[in-house]
């Protein structure tokens, strides 16, 4: 599914125009084969996942553990409510919020992508949040390391 992307920062534009250069429209990813470019897909993305890791893994396992971190830390954010409807409003908000990281609708996002246990958890009252103090701490994204290993704590303590 095409998908239109504004680049805002001038490094990332730069690097993406570079991938572009002297291709016509197609895929961004491609090689040059015998004079000719040809776009990488996504089974070949998933193959080359499989050959690496040596075990049955696909491009969707990356993006629905992203969306299930993504998902905890805005619910970990999300202002604590004692109703059951606004905890419904704030798992609406989160999902609208993943939905647009992904591409999908919020329904999609919801029933494909993010775990169920972040979802049950926060309505038991249960989230990340102690884990936020060290968000943005390091030099990778704010969602990787302390985030993600509280997403794991979660994820183990919390019943499908």
């Amino acid at each position: 599914m095409p998908r239109e992307v504004e680049i805002t920062d001038p490094d990332v534009r730069e690097v993406v125009t570079a991938l572009r250069k002297g291709r016509d429209e197609g895929e961004l990813l491609g090689y040059e084969s015998d004079g000719r470019w040809v776009d990488v897909r996504s089974d070949d993305i998933n193959d080359y996942l499989r050959d690496r890791f040596e075990t049955d893994v696909s491009a969707k396992d990356f993006r629905t553990w992203h969306a299930t971190v993504y998902a905890a830390v805005g619910l970990a954010v999300s202002k604590r409510v004692r109703s059951r409807t606004g905890r419904r409003r704030a798992v609406t908000r989160v999902m609208k919020e993943v939905a647009g990281y992904l591409g999908n609708t919020p329904a999609v996002a919801r029933a494909s992508y993010v775990d169920p246990r972040v979802i049950t958890a926060y309505e038991h009252g249960k989230t990340i949040d102690r884990a936020l103090a060290d968000l943005g701490e390091g030099d990778g994204p704010a969602t990787h390391g302390a985030a993600e290993h509280a997403v794991i704590a979660l994820l183990k303590r919390t019943r499908r």
